[in-house]
């Protein structure tokens, strides 16, 4: 509860008995015959699984969770509610203890885990942001041979390797909050690369990831958008953003409005799709000019991710749109992708990502 009440902050006095109502409610509404809780004080409830496993429990628990942060938004017309949640299997062995009824040891249990959780998320966090690196993967043009577009993307081992190990032990709203700095640190990094490259005389545009998810939550977006405006007004026209990470479902007309947001910042926004595609042709006409596919991603062997790749970018020519294609690793791939027409496209069968833009540069293959 501690979350919740820093989420609300001075509104937790008016709002505590509404929010306590809320909480049991919805744990009652996902528990069966088998399933007990209690509230233990003022901060901590104890839910016990009687026949359920540990992911089980886990899936049951964030329903619960994400019924809690809906209603108590919906209470304080705040997007923003945190709610901190601990699960853990503990043997019959851990609970035959004459000291203490089962719930206590239950409680004792969990609330140890998740101090040690808390603390290593926190860790985790000063750590990645600390020592996340930024690199650039080249994008070359089959149809120019030109190297012109540069993909930001946090560095394996710094960035994107250690945020996998941090999830592991973080709380989903940590994760995002997390990640929503990181995106802040890879537009702030990458301005300031392509500053140093257009005082040298140099050009390139940059793709550019955001988090769609991040974006959907109306405080995260306000605050990426501020930051935003501080991007220098000639440099707008260098970048492009990449919308990634949208939920399988999420409706175009979603998926328009955060472009939309975000459009004043750039040349075009870029929509990340699945490899079975979006009705992309409600993007023509609209603030989105492109759509990318991560080749490491598709599922397909060699012939029928081809007919994918076809497919995707016959879509997006019809639709007036650019296709970018990302992960294209072998000669094998590259060609597929030069076949189905793709409009740019970066893996290491094009280039190796590196600390350093380049300016535009001509390229062909071997």
């Amino acid at each position: 509860m501690s979350k919740i009440k820093n989420s609300v902050g001075a509104r937790w006095d008016d709002l505590a008995g509404a929010a306590y109502q809320i909480v049991e409610e919805s744990i009652r509404e996902f528990l069966t015959d088998d399933d007990t809780y209690e509230r233990r004080d003022d901060e901590i409830y104890v839910l016990c699984f009687g026949n359920a496993d540990k992911a089980e429990a886990e899936a049951i628990t964030e329903s619960i969770v994400r019924e809690i942060k809906t209603r108590i938004a919906d209470e304080t017309s705040d997007l923003n509610i945190r709610v901190n949640h601990t699960v853990a299997s503990l043997a019959w062995d851990d609970l035959e203890r004459d000291d203490v009824t089962i719930a206590d040891a239950i409680a004792e249990e969990l609330r140890t885990i998740s101090e040690s959780a808390e603390a290593a998320t926190a860790a985790w966090r000063r750590h990645i942001l600390r020592n996340a690196q930024v690199r650039y993967a080249p994008m070359w043009s089959p149809a120019s041979r030109v190297v012109s577009v540069h993909r930001v993307l946090l560095d394996e081992e710094t960035g994107a390797g250690a945020l996998k190990r941090m999830a592991g032990l973080s709380a989903a709203d940590e994760l995002m909050a997390t990640l929503f700095d990181l995106d802040c640190l890879i537009i702030g990094r990458s301005i300031k690369k392509l500053h140093q490259l257009l005082q040298g005389g140099g050009k390139a545009q940059l793709l550019v990831p955001v988090n769609f998810n991040l974006l959907t939550d109306k405080q995260s977006r306000d605050r990426y958008l501020n930051l935003c405006r501080g991007i220098p007004d000639p440099y707008k026209r260098y970048l492009l953003f990449e919308l990634h990470s949208i939920p399988a479902g999420t409706p175009t007309s979603r998926m328009i409005e955060i472009a939309l947001a975000l459009q004043a910042h750039a040349s075009g926004i870029v929509v990340e799709v699945p490899a079975t595609g979006v009705q992309v042709s409600d993007f023509a006409a609209t603030a989105i000019s492109g759509i990318s596919a991560n080749f490491g991603v598709l599922s397909q062997k060699l012939p029928e991710a081809g007919a994918v790749l076809t497919r995707l970018a016959a879509i997006a020519t019809t639709s007036k749109l650019k296709f970018f294609l990302h992960g294209v690793d072998t000669i094998g791939l590259s060609e597929l992708a030069i076949r189905a027409h793709v409009d740019l496209m970066d893996g290491r069968a094009i280039a190796l990502t590196t600390d350093e833009l380049k300016s535009a540069y001509r390229w062909k293959p071997q």
